[in-house]
């Protein structure tokens, strides 16, 4: 892992310092210089990416709108530091006017400055696989592909361009034209850096009296589900967070700045727990499912409490999905469909399930409703209530093709799940303190030092807590703050949209208690499984 990330860190310094040099040059001055910067360039991603690029300039003098091509892979690669729209659109007219993108139909801008936005768009008559946010690169996006290589392929990416940025640095410092802008553009540059340093220096003497190699500035709450890596610094979303609602846990992240120093390392990583107050309350979720033509309701208590005292009172409603069609005949659940089984409740305990109710559906009053209400499928809406209060609230879209009933609630995406770091907090068991060790399951990107600690409650509760870590012997700590963790009794999947486990209790009937009760219980959501069924990161 700091194998790779020492890889990675000097690319990017390489790569930023090529830049620098590029600009000071100039593009328009001098094409010794930027014809070396397609070399460059071209051996890059030939090693990186397995391309077979060939410079087109060492062919033909200053070849028609693009430099690199690779006919295998039908790719060509236009290499310039000027990212004006107007220089990208003429390249684009430029190879379509020499009828290159007829051997090979992708064109990719490789810029040698940093990427602006573009506000026009671009016009390929149709001609050119050409699109401005994923083949317009900069330095950066190509640092962000070059992370995700295999580190075998990343040492020799690594070893090319450290070999090759010192030659070719050296060789655009003896072209004349070259070296005479850069010496005067560097002085002015340094002069400035010295003033700024020397201004930096005596504010940093003022304010502090002991210089500390790791700096933290803010200590953020991540969803468990959006924990990840950021492949550049600035690419972090910097807003402070002190209070989250989620699923089933919570990461902290935590980022340290070297402050110009190498990389630091962090030896010992704690999270105090100060203190963890239990949220006991019930969580009542209606979820339903669909077989043949049995229309089934399950209330689920997903909550750390009983619900009592319940007088359930539903209330249903059908309607059509074309809003400019009038639908004077939307009615009740019972339009379309026959109540064949309604539960009596008062009463339901935390992490079990009521099966509400069941409805046959009318195939022929089903298809009537919806001619009239010129709608292929029927937005289906359920609510329970007790007293004045709405204790639950459900609705779908009910639909039939090829003579099979279906529900649908929208989709469910992937979460992409990304852990360095994992604990298990037993809220009925408070730990004073979670402890992690080693420099290894850390994260090194260009200037900051990231670290995640995921923290899965056995339950819902709120915390109150603190990060402590030690940065090459410093001892460091962000500030006490309480975070509000919701996680439900049953697994992720188990209910809500037709989920596994309402799937299942639908082959078992209302009356089976016992059934039930076995099937509830393999749903329950264990903390401890995701440490097997998301490990984190080698």
């Amino acid at each position: 892992m700091l194998q790779r990330e020492k890889y990675i860190k000097n690319i990017t310094s390489r790569l930023s310092q090529l830049k620098t040099y590029i600009e000071l040059c100039g593009d328009s001055n001098l094409t010794d210089v930027h014809i070396i910067a397609e070399d460059f360039i071209c051996g890059l991603l030939n090693r990186a990416f397995g391309y077979s690029l060939v410079n087109e300039n060492h062919q033909h003098k200053n070849a028609p709108a693009y430099d690199l091509v690779d006919e295998e892979k039908g790719i060509l690669i236009q290499v310039t530091a000027k990212k004006t729209h107007d220089k990208i659109q003429g390249t684009i007219d430029g190879v379509i006017k020499c009828g290159m993108y007829a051997k090979c139909n992708r064109l990719i801008i490789q810029l040698l400055g940093d990427k602006p936005a573009y506000k026009k768009s671009f016009d390929t008559k149709n001609q050119l696989q050409f699109d401005p946010e994923s083949d317009i690169w900069d330095f950066k996006a190509l640092m962000r592909d070059i992370r995700k290589l295999d580190t075998e392929t990343l040492k020799k990416v690594n070893d090319y361009v450290e070999n090759e940025i010192s030659n070719r640095l050296e060789i655009i410092g003896q072209n004349p034209g070259g070296r005479e802008l850069f010496v005067k553009k560097a002085i002015c540059i340094a002069a400035a850096v010295i003033v700024i340093f020397l201004i930096t220096v005596a504010v940093v003497f003022t304010r502090f009296s002991n210089d500390r190699v790791g700096k933290v500035f803010f200590s953020k709450l991540r969803q468990y589900t959006e924990a990840g890596y950021y492949t550049y610094y600035e690419d972090r979303p910097f807003v402070k967070q002190t209070s989250i609602n989620v699923k089933k846990a919570f990461s902290i992240v935590s980022e340290l700045r070297n402050e110009g120093k190498k990389s630091s390392v962090v030896e010992e990583v704690y999270c105090n727990i100060l203190s963890v107050v239990p949220i006991e309350e019930p969580v009542l979720i209606l979820d339903a499912v669909v077989t043949g033509d049995m229309l089934k309701f399950y209330v689920f208590n997903d909550g750390w409490n009983d619900a009592e005292n319940l007088d359930i009172v539903m209330e249903s409603w059908v309607s059509g999905m074309n809003p400019d069609i009038e639908n004077p005949d939307a009615g009740a659940l019972e339009r379309i469909a026959e109540c064949t089984y309604m539960a009596d409740c008062s009463e339901l305990k935390s992490a079990d399930v009521l099966p509400l109710a069941e409805y046959v559906i009318d195939r022929a009053e089903f298809q009537n409703v919806c001619t009239q209400t010129g709608s292929s499928s029927l937005h289906i809406g359920l609510k329970g209530m007790s007293g004045d209060t709405e204790m639950f609230s459900w609705s779908g879209y009910l639909g039939c093709a090829d003579g099979k009933f279906d529900i649908d609630y929208g989709g469910r995406g992937d979460s992409g799940y990304n852990i360095s770091l994992f604990a298990v907090l037993d809220v009925d068991d408070v730990p004073s303190s979670l402890s992690f060790a080693g420099q290894d399951a850390m994260s090194i990107v260009e200037d900051a030092l990231i670290f995640e600690t995921v923290i899965a409650p056995t339950k819902s509760c709120i915390v109150e807590c603190q990060d402590v870590f030690y940065i090459n012997g410093g001892a460091q700590q962000t500030p006490v703050y309480t975070v509000e963790v919701k996680v439900p009794v049953f697994a992720d999947g188990a209910i809500g949209m037709s989920g596994a486990l309402t799937t299942a209790l639908a082959e078992l009937l209302p009356e089976d208690r016992i059934g039930i009760e076995r099937l509830t219980a393999e749903y329950y959501y264990q903390a401890e499984s995701i440490q097997d069924t998301f490990p984190g990161n080698e």
